[in-house]
């Protein structure tokens, strides 16, 4: 409770959710096959989410970058963009690491003999990210690629059209532009993992206090 408290306060949904897992179910001092598996699960959560999360920030940029020319440009020069190409080199130098963790955390969770008996999670699907997220590990162009047909690929997958138009010319699609500031970074979960689901139901049935989220006080 006091760790969910603590992450409501200065989180969105995606950081709660991060804090909790780690910090709260995570065991720091496993004692049986059951908190192994719990751990090897969340480290593989985490990882994956990091890969996603560092991916999706690399994307964001690009369409934050695309909207600073007024949404039409070629990728040379949104790459170059004096602000988005310190991002992108920053970003792009960490995806090695990231991309070793996952496949570290990957060949232990399929060690896990209970983890894998259970089923519970896509495999192919954590490889193909996994692949991606290894493509993108060897330079800041190899990364917008990696990245870019990540994103035609879902699309794809889910029958939806492109955010971008990926011609000669990069066309931002209406109602995908970013006017902030900056390129925006996501440190959190992108993926809902029911934490927040769980605790406000525990809530209406008053087995916890109402908690709301951005100033972690109780609801009255």
């Amino acid at each position: 409770l006091a760790i969910y408290r603590d992450a409501v306060q200065s989180n969105y949904r995606g950081g709660v959710e991060k804090a909790v897992m780690i910090s709260g179910l995570r065991s720091q001092n496993p004692r049986d096959e059951l908190d192994r598996t719990l751990n090897s699960t969340i480290d593989l959560i985490d990882a994956y989410e990091n890969a996603a999360g560092i991916l999706e920030s690399v994307f964001r940029g690009l369409l934050w970058g695309l909207t600073r020319r007024h949404g039409q440009a070629r990728e040379l020069e949104v790459v170059e963009d004096p602000q988005l190409r310190p991002f992108l080199q920053k970003l792009q130098a960490q995806v090695g690491q990231v991309a070793s963790r996952f496949r570290h955390c990957l060949e232990e969770f399929a060690l896990d003999a209970l983890a894998v008996k259970r089923d519970s999670v896509d495999i192919d699907r954590m490889h193909r990210l996994l692949e991606v997220t290894e493509l993108a590990s060897y330079d800041v162009s190899n990364c917008v690629n990696a990245v870019v047909d990540r994103h035609k690929q879902v699309q794809k997958e889910k029958r939806k059209g492109h955010w971008v138009e990926f011609d000669k010319l990069w066309t931002l699609m209406p109602g995908f532009g970013d006017t902030s500031e900056e390129p925006p970074q996501y440190a959190g979960y992108l993926h809902p993992y029911r934490v927040t689901n769980m605790y406000s139901m525990l809530a209406d049935l008053n087995e916890m206090p109402e908690i709301g989220f951005g100033d972690g006080e109780e609801n009255e």
